[in-house]
């Protein structure tokens, strides 16, 4: 009895374990379905959630998997029956099965590795209402995608896309039916591309019929040259017979359409004029040629037509060529030469005497301005060199009158015992009484002092104060170093003053002022620097002098006692005359406001000009022609800023720029200004030279 029993329940063991393998065979198939789909895929490496999951995982629940072997859809599952599965799932997959624990016969313990991942892609997808239900969810757009990609297939496979359909169903792989499995996807991507040459034949095909039927003009001509760009991608898919095809259907269409336009431009080249009219008109249809019939230039009827208009061109030069050498001797520039030869010897036939006689006149002509040119420059060298030359005269003039001066101060100031202050220190001086102001602020008077003091002298005002307008200062021999400041002309200015004021001067404290007014400065209504040698002239009342001219110097005796002054100018009100470097060349700078150049009404005036002027921080330097921008500072807002300008008689300003000719507007004398009326800041200069050629000689 005990045998019995003991080979019931081995028996019935077989039976169970039996069954157990081939249900986690017949899992171990299901998954492999779908699995081997990647077999690039490390699955020991495959996260949950990832791309690849989600198309393992769903697919083996859709409809095309999951249906063959459990005998239903997924969302059709009873609880108990996905409970069932979920039992199996996690019996075949628990790695303390009998299956591979290898307790049993060796034809059951197969190691089944894919259903032990099942576990992973299903988790509790059977037995949780959530999680079922979220899957049920995408495995109908599974069924509803399978459902559009055959019937995609179908469609391709009866011809009943169209190519652009067709380029487009490209994208669908990587988006719409990117969850479906590789297979369907390379399956699909092959179809597309085995259909891709027939269907873009056809397509290109049935296109190129339209051509026939277009009308002869130049708009179906630019459809023609442009078709086959127009289809690149059909081109590119169509094979060798179809663009053969094509190409001669464009080639028949294009000798059809130029046939009838063609002779219409023939009929224009015989209809033109051969008078200097007719040379506008034949280069117009020059360029239309070009511009209309430029794809087509190899063409044997564009040859013929570009042939006869270069022909015809030839023609009507031929028979105005004495009214050509005309204008090329009446020539004045190498511009209107190049003009000439451009308008009248372009676009002609090769070989003709009369175009290479107006060739050569024009070479000849263009020799003569280049001689000319080079003697202009050789010109305008010795004349820089001649400037530059008197420059280095009047500075070697300077330098050697500016010592003389030193040692005579040098000598007074021995013998007196006491500083006699130079030009440029009341210059210094005079640069600070504007800031002085009421109430007069600590620092200022303080600076201004202190300033003072370094020539030796001391405030000697009435309690010490300092005044905005009047202020007195003496040094150890009671000279006076004095400051003014007041209104002028109808309160419309401000004048400055700065001097120094000595009592009962003997001769030679006279000498010192009269030669330094004499070294390195300018009498301010002579535009002439003196260069003559020998003992300056004491006078009682010396002229103005100027250096740059935003100050002017001069000095006055009476009654024994020498005053020497500096008087700002530096709105430049008062008169300053230009300074003249020889007959034709000026030198003009900020300040400087008037010439000795008189004009009348209908004289020609040149100028040149050359050098630099620094307008300030902001503007840097510019040349006679001046800088873009700053208006708002400029004398003349219709003009570069810093140019070169001028004027006749209080006129209306004009630019010079760095060469000019003007005819004089009216009579009256010339002024030339920087344009820039901040002054303070400006250094520099222009030379300009110039030549006048009068209305009486003209005539």
């Amino acid at each position: 009895m005990k045998s019995l029993i003991y080979a019931l329940l081995i028996c019935s063991q077989f039976i169970f374990q039996t069954t157990l393998a081939q249900n986690c065979k017949k899992l171990d198939e299901w998954t492999q379905s779908v699995e081997l789909e990647f077999p690039d895929v490390d699955f020991k490496q495959l996260r949950s959630g990832s791309n690849t999951y989600n198309r393992i995982k769903y697919n083996l629940l859709s409809d095309k998997y999951f249906k063959p072997v459990f005998g239903n859809s997924f969302e059709k599952l009873k609880k108990g029956k996905r409970s069932v599965i979920h039992s199996k799932i996690s019996k075949c997959g628990n790695s303390s099965s009998p299956l591979n624990r290898g307790r049993v016969d060796l034809m059951f313990t197969k190691d089944f590795e894919s259903v032990k991942r099942l576990t992973f892609y299903m988790g509790t997808v059977f037995i949780t209402d959530r999680w079922y239900g979220e899957a049920v969810k995408i495995v109908q757009e599974i069924r509803l995608l399978r459902n559009d990609y055959n019937h995609a297939i179908e469609k391709i496979k009866r011809k009943e896309v169209s190519f652009s359909e067709l380029n487009d169903s490209k994208n669908l792989l990587k988006t719409k039916y990117s969850i479906l499995l590789p297979s369907e996807l390379d399956y699909f991507a092959e179809l597309i591309q085995q259909s891709e040459t027939e269907i873009a034949n056809s397509t290109l095909l049935d296109k190129s019929k339209a051509l026939s039927v277009l009308n002869n003009s130049l708009i179906s001509l630019h459809t023609l040259r442009t078709f086959k760009s127009n289809n690149q991608l059909l081109v590119s898919k169509a094979d060798r017979e179809t663009i053969k095809s094509v190409d001669r259907s464009i080639e028949r269409k294009t000798d059809e359409i130029l046939g009838s336009l063609i002779p219409m431009e023939k009929n224009k080249v015989k209809n033109i004029s051969l008078d200097e009219t007719g040379v506008a008109k034949i280069d117009e249809l020059y360029r239309n040629t070009y511009k209309d019939y430029g794809a087509f230039l190899q063409h044997a009827l564009l040859t013929e037509l570009i042939g006869e208009i270069e022909q015809k061109k030839t023609q009507i030069i031929s028979s105005i060529s004495n009214d050509i050498y005309v204008k090329v001797k009446n020539a004045q520039t190498e511009e209107e030469l190049k003009n000439i030869e451009g308008l009248y010897l372009s676009n002609v036939s090769g070989e003709n005497s009369n175009m290479k006689e107006i060739h050569n006149a024009i070479s000849e002509r263009n020799r003569e301005f280049i001689a000319k040119e080079r003697q202009r420059v050789e010109a305008e060298r010795n004349r820089k060199q001649e400037i530059n030359r008197i420059a280095t005269e009047q500075q070697r003039i300077k330098n050697r009158r500016v010592q003389a001066v030193k040692n005579k101060r040098r000598e007074l100031n021995l013998k007196y015992g006491t500083y006699f202050p130079t030009l440029d220190d009341l210059f210094e001086v005079l640069s600070l009484v504007p800031l002085i102001k009421n109430p007069v602020r600590v620092e200022d008077k303080r600076r201004f002092i202190a300033k003072v003091q370094t020539f030796g002298f001391e405030l000697a005002n009435d309690n010490g104060n300092l005044y905005a307008d009047i202020n007195t200062f003496k040094n150890n021999r009671n000279y006076e170093l004095k400051t003014l400041k007041f209104n002028a002309n109808n309160n419309r200015g401000l004048a400055i003053a700065a001097k120094c004021i000595f009592p009962n001067a003997p001769r030679d404290i006279i000498e010192l002022y009269a030669m330094e007014l004499n070294s390195e400065y300018r009498e301010r209504t002579n535009p002439y620097f003196n260069k003559k040698e020998g003992n300056v002239s004491l006078l009682k009342e010396s002229s103005q002098y100027i250096k740059s001219g935003g100050t002017i110097y001069y000095y006055e005796i009476d009654d024994g006692t020498l005053e020497v002054s500096a008087l700002g100018n530096f709105d430049a009100s008062g008169v300053v005359s230009t300074e003249r470097l020889n007959h034709n060349t000026l030198k003009v700078n900020s300040y400087s406001n008037i010439t000795d150049i008189r004009l009348n009404e209908g004289d020609v005036i040149t100028f040149s000009a050359w050098g630099s002027v620094t307008l300030g921080f902001m503007a840097g330097s510019a040349s006679p022609a001046g800088v873009n921008g700053f208006e708002l500072y400029s004398i003349s807002s219709r003009h570069k800023h810093g140019s070169l300008i001028g004027r006749i008689d209080k006129g209306n300003w004009f630019y010079i720029g760095n060469a000019r000719t003007i005819v004089a507007p009216a009579s009256g004398r010339l002024e030339l200004k920087i344009n820039d009326f901040d002054r303070s800041n400006n250094d520099g200069f222009f030379y300009v030279a110039y030549s006048i050629e009068t209305q009486k000689k003209r005539n």
